[in-house]
């Protein structure tokens, strides 16, 4: 009687590779500036990745009870980290639970662009730009999301330079965007407070009568 096949027919050696590539780059958001907040254009407060982590696993019971569900959006972070420990350490990982996860990880990055987050436990004001950590955060969530789903249905590991591709296709798209937005939408006001070194792009339309 032949035996059954296992999920995935070999060890992926590429995985492990991928892997560390997301942690790396999930450790860049961290440690850049992830967005702006601001009651006023040009007046608010900054957060990093590892501040926005840590406030924002300490604001979350608190967040959910006034309603500001967009705070959820911290336990993708936990998400991720559940999912590098389970690939590093289980061979061929790839289970139905493994997809719920990569779901909610696309949940999560929903839930971020939800208004009242992360401003609820910092300011009145609002998400107005974010910044390079910001990017390294979606990019890294979102190419976790991928490997865990291609793994459970294709039955193998992208190579690593897909990732490689993505992330630097992205980036210039992004750096585009801020191009135009500083070129085209941007007074000299705006440029000085929302497009300096660490500020990757702007939220929303830029206005000259100070709305955002």
């Amino acid at each position: 009687m032949m035996n059954k096949k296992p999920a995935l027919l070999v060890s992926d050696k590429n995985l492990k590779l991928v892997t560390q590539f997301l942690m790396i780059t999930y450790v860049l958001c961290l440690l850049l500036p992830a967005y702006k907040l601001s009651i006023m254009v040009g007046d608010g407060q900054d957060g990093g990745g590892m501040g926005t982590l840590i406030l924002g696993t300490l604001y979350l019971p608190f967040g959910l009870m006034y309603g500001d569900y967009g705070i959820l959006a911290i336990c993708g972070n936990y998400i991720f980290f559940y999912l590098v420990i389970r690939l590093l350490t289980i061979p061929n990982y790839s289970t139905k639970f493994s997809v719920i996860l990569a779901i909610l990880l696309l949940c999560s990055i929903a839930l971020s662009f939800y208004d009242v987050y992360p401003v609820g436990y910092t300011s009145n004001g609002h998400i107005v730009a974010w910044g390079y950590g910001a990017f390294a955060w979606y990019f890294s969530l979102c190419a976790m999301s991928f490997l865990i789903l291609y793994r459970f249905f294709v039955k193998k590991t992208p190579h690593i330079s897909w990732f490689i591709l993505v992330l630097v296709v992205s980036f210039l798209c992004s750096l585009g965007l801020r191009y135009y937005q500083y070129h085209y939408w941007a007074d000299e006001y705006h440029k000085k407070y929302f497009f300096d070194a660490v500020w990757l792009m702007r939220m929303r339309m830029l206005s000259h009568i100070g709305i955002v």
